[in-house]
């Protein structure tokens, strides 16, 4: 699963318009400030899985709605995952893929220490 940050700034925006919400009146809502509702909007910010959660809320619509992707039931913490992972160049990725199997790896044989 793959969330764009196009994607959810497209159908924020679209969401507010269809309201006939200024930028303002929805940052007032989310209790956010209107300049980080453009940059969301303007895909200058990213904003976090909690954010557009809020964000949904104030909308009255779900939060698939806004990314496109719908939640996995038995894990919705994928989706902080890949907003993590978003804006990532290939090599921080790949990174970032080295890092987390060499700690997961050291966890699992660890596992007992701090018992």
């Amino acid at each position: 699963m793959s969330i764009h940050r196009e994607l959810i700034a497209k159908n924020i925006r679209e969401r507010r318009r269809q309201k006939k919400w200024s930028q303002e009146y929805l940052a007032e809502k989310c209790d956010l400030s209107a300049q980080y509702i453009s940059q969301i909007e303007t895909k200058k910010k990213m904003a976090s899985l909690k954010t557009v959660g809020k964000i949904a809320e104030a909308l009255g619509v779900n939060i698939e709605s806004l990314t496109g992707n719908p939640m996995e039931s038995n894990n919705p913490k994928n989706y902080e995952i890949d907003l993590i992972f978003d804006d990532l160049t290939a090599y921080e990725r790949a990174v970032l893929k080295d890092v987390l199997v060499a700690t997961k790896k050291a966890l699992r044989e660890n596992k007992g220490i701090c018992d």
